[in-house]
């Protein structure tokens, strides 16, 4: 097939992948999500131990998911550990037991920081082409509302939350703006330059309105300059 578009990268371009999905396809196969495998040996449920049963009557054997290996590999502290289990347990050939360490090695330290629950909370967010952190913060409300409420009312959700977190970027700023006017003030007492310390009457002068209009002007950058003037106002009666 021939492309007539250019791509914005070479042919030699490296992508990055999943090691640990590719090797759960090189044991599992391409359904690797929906494979289970039979385990070799016959349990007991903790019931029926307790029962004192018989294993070779009622034992079953355990079927294993890409989830249960994934946690074995995960869970486990040496390689040849998960290299048996796979030969004795799940009694698969040489080659899929080698991609069962290999499985092992890929798991990085401080990989699985989120849970799987959290994930597949996540995920469907992301999915939608949500930024992460706005998924993250997203992922447990149709658990809360309801899975049905929840879609119907996403969009709303949605404009409140903008809603919000502007209020909240807001009160920031201004928590900015008054620290700042706050240091400048302590600069000026190690200066012994200070005035009105405490001086619980103290009202603003002209020219400590002016100080805070310029502190709020060099924080909002350009934006200030386009504000109306009752926007600013508000801004400096605020912060004064």
């Amino acid at each position: 097939m021939e492309y007539k578009e250019s791509i914005n990268y070479n042919d030699n371009k490296s992508i990055p992948g999943c090691p640990i999905t590719y090797y759960l396809q090189k044991i599992l196969g391409q359904d690797w999500q929906n494979v289970r495998l039979k385990g070799s040996r016959k349990h007991l449920t903790h019931a029926q131990r307790r029962k004192q049963l018989s294993l070779d009557e009622v034992g079953h054997f355990t079927e294993y998911t890409a989830d249960d290996i994934w946690h074995i590999c995960y869970e486990s502290d040496e390689k040849q550990f998960v290299k048996d289990f796979a030969k004795n347990e799940l009694g698969l050939p040489p080659a899929k037991v080698n991609s069962v360490g290999a499985l092992w090695e890929a798991i990085q330290d401080g990989y699985s920081s989120l849970s799987l629950c959290a994930l597949k909370k996540i995920n469907p967010f992301l999915e939608k082409g949500y930024k992460y952190s706005d998924a993250v913060m997203l992922a447990n409300l149709p658990t809360i509302m309801g899975k049905e409420v929840f879609e119907q009312n996403e969009q709303t959700v949605l404009c409140l939350i903008e809603e919000e977190r502007k209020r909240i970027a807001g009160i920031n700023r201004d928590y900015d703006i008054t620290n700042k006017l706050i240091s400048e003030y302590k600069s000026l007492q190690l200066e012994g330059l200070a005035f009105a310390e405490h001086n619980y009457d103290y009202v603003l002068r002209e020219d400590d309105i002016n100080q805070v209009k310029k502190t709020c002007a060099e924080n909002y950058g350009s934006d200030w300059n386009v504000m109306s003037s009752d926007d600013r106002d508000a801004i400096v009666i605020r912060i004064a």
